[in-house]
């Protein structure tokens, strides 16, 4: 028991250094931005003028900056909790890639304290399984709980798109109606961001805000299609941008491209009832194999607790450890082959 102690001590040091670690930057943080932003406002307000030519006043002019930030910054944070961490993960593809999950989720979550917090939950249930001489068990729980960021992120964001995808529909139909009765495109947007329900009126009011402050209607298109990935927003980014440069009656093309997200959205609604058994037996075989393994190993502990365990051959021995090896392997590929096969793109 003498190296798994030196390595649970090792573990808890290394978490307790990190906590204070992200506490003492993330105050350490908030003065220099606090500093860098009045920097940036007063070279802003040196250049901006008013129509008659005199300076706006230093109230007025902080006022006005405060609005623009609130509307451009609505869903960020001020801080982070590990600096540091942010930036080494910014500098990682795949990591980088989990900050932009998490904003296109609309997450309040940083990549970084997502991270951290995984790490100190499988830390914490490896020491409290280890104590409980569970240490096998332990370390494949707190391995478990280093992936549940990617799995918490593309389950939040997936629901976000499909919430996304079956409003568009009517939307575009709403727009169109709108450009029937004499409003503009971008008078129609705002009617959308005022009587649209979350989280596409949420979507379309970052779209009005951006062009309020000087972005152009087809930049502000491309942010909201980079934002949201939806082929079906694509498609009617896509046809507005054209339309604007070539000209055509635009109300008739989001009518013809409601008809088409209608369609698909029925279509995958469809195949999504069709496949919920085939994800469903992949789920189950995926946890059949550990919950059985660690119903085995509980039962033998407390029905004959001087005796080994049925599963700890498995762990003890160089024969069980390549069984185990290779079962993990194949389960995994089995999982995944399941996945691709009821996972069917419309």
């Amino acid at each position: 028991m003498g190296l798994p102690l030196y390595f649970i001590g090792a573990c808890l040091l290394a978490g307790l250094i990190t906590l204070f670690m992200g506490l003492f930057q993330a105050q350490a943080e908030a003065p220099e931005r606090a500093a860098a932003k009045l920097s940036r406002l007063r070279a802003r307000r040196e250049e901006k003028k008013d129509e008659a030519g005199a300076e706006l006043s230093e109230l007025e002019f902080v006022r006005q900056e405060e609005s623009r930030a609130r509307a451009r910054h609505k869903d960020q944070r001020k801080t982070t909790f590990l600096p540091s961490l942010s930036s080494l993960i910014s500098r990682n593809m795949i990591l980088a890639r989990l900050e932009e999950d998490l904003v296109q989720a609309k997450s309040s979550w940083r990549a970084s304290e997502l991270i951290t917090a995984s790490l100190f939950v499988g830390l914490i249930v490896f020491i409290i399984m280890s104590f409980r001489g569970l240490m096998f068990f332990g370390l494949l729980m707190g391995i478990g709980c280093l992936f549940f960021p990617w799995f918490y992120v593309k389950s939040v964001r997936a629901r976000y798109y499909r919430k996304f995808d079956e409003q568009l529909a009517e939307t575009l139909l709403l727009m169109a109606n709108s450009l029937k009765a004499g409003f503009s495109f971008l008078q129609s947007m705002e009617m959308v961001a005022r009587e649209a329900p979350s989280p596409i009126s949420e979507e379309f009011q970052r779209v009005t805000q951006e062009i309020s402050i000087g972005i152009s209607v087809n930049e502000a298109l491309n942010n909201l299609a980079a934002r949201v990935n939806s082929m079906d927003l694509q498609l009617m980014v896509i046809a507005v941008i054209i339309q604007r440069e070539v000209g055509s009656s635009l109300a008739e093309i989001l009518e013809t491209i409601a008809g088409v997200i209608r369609e698909r959205v029925t279509i995958r609604g469809e195949i999504r009832v069709l496949t919920t058994q085939g994800r469903f037996t992949g789920f189950l075989l995926g946890a059949l194999p550990i919950g059985l393994g660690l119903m085995l190993h509980l039962t033998s502990k407390f029905t004959m607790p001087n005796d080994p365990s049925f599963v700890e051959p498995l762990v003890t021995t160089l024969m069980g450890r390549d069984m185990l090896a290779v079962a993990m392997v194949f389960q995994v590929l089995g999982f995944i082959s399941i996945f691709r096969i009821v996972s069917i793109k419309v």
